[in-house]
C-alpha cells in the first residue's frame, strides 16, 4: 500500500463521518422535540377521569417554546387519501376537515411552555364524562406548535373505545 491509497482511505472516511453528523444536524433542524403519545384509563367507576397523555422531549440543544400542544381525532391514512380521491378539488384551507375530527383537546393552559435542551416534560388533558369529550375518529395524536411556527405531529394513536361512549349515559337521561 502507498501513501497516495492510504490519504484516499483516511479522506473517504472522513466524508462518511462528517456525512453522519450533517444528517443528524439536519434531523435535529426538522424535529427539534420528540413526542409520545399516551392514553390514561381508569377502572374503577368514573371517580377519576381518563386522559390524553404526552411526554415531549427537547432534542435540540436549544431551549424550545411550545406555543400549542393539543390532541385531535384522526383517521387511518388510507381512510384520508380516500377522502381526498372522492374530493380532488377541495381549496387547501378545507383539508384539516378531511384529516382530523372536530374536538380539540388542549394539553397545555399557558400561552406558552419553555423547555430546556434534552428536557423531557409531562402533559396531559382529562376527559370528562360530557357528550362534547367523545372522541369518534379511531385513532388520535398530538400536534406541538413551536414558537417558531413548526407544527410537529406524533404518531397515531388507537382511539380506546369507552371514549366513544363518553357522555353517553347523560344524552340518554336527557330525552
Amino acid at each position: 500500500m502507498d501513501i497516495e491509497t492510504i490519504i484516499k482511505f483516511a479522506g473517504g472516511i472522513t466524508v462518511v463521518v462528517a456525512a453522519i453528523f450533517a444528517l443528524r444536524k439536519l434531523l435535529k433542524l426538522l424535529s427539534p422535540i420528540q413526542i409520545h403519545p399516551s392514553a390514561k384509563i381508569w377502572f374503577d367507576n368514573g371517580s377519576t377521569p381518563d386522559s390524553i397523555k404526552a411526554k415531549i422531549t427537547n432534542k435540540s440543544s436549544e431551549s424550545q417554546y411550545i406555543v400549542k400542544c393539543e390532541a385531535r381525532g384522526t383517521f387511518s391514512i388510507w381512510s384520508i387519501i380516500k377522502s381526498h380521491i372522492k374530493n380532488p378539488f377541495l381549496k387547501p384551507s378545507l383539508y384539516p376537515n378531511i384529516w382530523y375530527n372536530g374536538a380539540v383537546y388542549s394539553l397545555i393552559n399557558e400561552p406558552f411552555l419553555k423547555i430546556e435542551p434534552y428536557q423531557p416534560i409531562e402533559l396531559k388533558c382529562e376527559l370528562y364524562d360530557h357528550p362534547l369529550n367523545a372522541m369518534f375518529t379511531p385513532y388520535f395524536l398530538v400536534k406541538v406548535t413551536l414558537s417558531s411556527g413548526k407544527t410537529i405531529c406524533s404518531q397515531r394513536l388507537e382511539t380506546p373505545e369507552r371514549w366513544k361512549n363518553i357522555g353517553a349515559s347523560k344524552l340518554q337521561e336527557n330525552t
